[in-house]
């Protein structure tokens, strides 16, 4: 009979304790999971005496998370938009970004020093405008008066070979 009421007391002890588990998981702050002992408790703390701190969505998309989840709710953001600070190439979602393995990075060896100063001249290459710099050459290719050019350095070449005309060798033994 001992054991038995032993039994029935643990049960009893067993059951009011997930009685007041269960009761408790009512009062518990959705944000940093604290279980508060009634709903004034929780209410309270819900108004002010939570310290989980929440971040806006840098997105836009209107979601406010703990910033401890902040990087999960970016990898699946319906808003997400990154682009590459070396090659420019926009993402849609934080598994693309991840994968990204920048060309302009891999040409630097790694260096985000020196991937930044490429990108910046790749910028400027794509920026010139080809087809006017190509016209710039040509008129000033055109403008150069050949025969100016010739006149002036024909005495010059002439006075070099008189020059070394003159210049006597020594005689090969």
């Amino acid at each position: 009979m001992k054991k038995f009421l032993a039994i029935v007391f643990s049960l009893i002890f067993a059951l009011s304790a997930c009685t007041v588990a269960f009761a408790a998981a009512d009062f518990k702050c959705p944000n940093c999971l604290a279980i508060l002992e009634d709903q004034k408790a929780l209410d309270k703390h819900l108004n002010g005496g939570c310290q989980v701190a929440f971040k806006d969505c840098k997105y836009g998309c209107g979601v406010k998370v703990s910033a401890d989840e902040l990087a999960d709710h970016y990898a699946v953001c319906p808003k997400y938009s990154e682009t590459c600070e070396y090659c420019g190439e926009k993402f849609d979602t934080a598994a693309k970004n991840d994968a990204h393995e920048c060309k302009i990075l891999e040409l630097a060896g790694g260096n985000e020093t020196i991937a930044g100063l490429i990108a910046k001249l790749i910028d400027a290459l794509k920026n010139i405008d080809w087809a006017e710099l190509a016209n710039k050459v040509i008129d000033f290719v055109k403008g150069i008066k050949i025969d100016e050019i010739v006149g002036k350095v024909k005495p010059v070449i002439e006075k070099v070979v008189d020059f070394v005309g003159k210049i006597e060798l020594p005689a090969a033994k």
